[in-house]
């Protein structure tokens, strides 16, 4: 899957995600307008869908998915899906991605920059741009 940024500032999300989430409208992401992103998981959390993409900061991030544009939808044939039902201490409703990506030890230490899951990150990120 792939996508291209629209917006790269708090000031383009929508009323909803700032009451859901921790930006505003003066939050700048590091994200180059214009520029096509391949999506590494996808993610519902208080009912907000993001993408995992890996921005101009060069690590993979969670971005809210009102700064993109789909341009390929078809998604890698190793991805999987998990609805989580507001399991204990995981915020996650839904997740899709790569297998590791949906156990909450693995989603936790990638958001934490912990060097386990980057490792794992990277391996499967060359898979998926194998396919994307």
């Amino acid at each position: 899957m792939r996508v291209i940024c629209i917006a790269n500032r708090g000031s383009a999300l929508s009323a909803k995600h700032f009451d859901k989430s921790g930006n505003t409208p003066s939050t700048e992401f590091d994200l180059d307008v214009g520029h096509e992103y391949v999506v590494y998981g996808m993610v519902v959390s208080k009912g907000l869908l993001s993408y995992l993409v890996i921005g101009t900061a060069m690590f993979a991030q969670w971005y809210p998915a009102e700064l993109f544009k789909v341009t390929q939808s078809n998604l890698p044939d190793n991805w999987h899906f998990e609805y989580l039902r507001e399991e204990e201490g995981f915020l996650v409703d839904a997740i899709w991605g790569y297998e590791e990506l949906l156990r909450p030890d693995h989603f936790d230490a990638l958001s934490e920059m912990e060097s386990s899951a980057i490792n794992v990150f990277v391996k499967r990120k060359t898979e998926i741009d194998d396919v994307s």
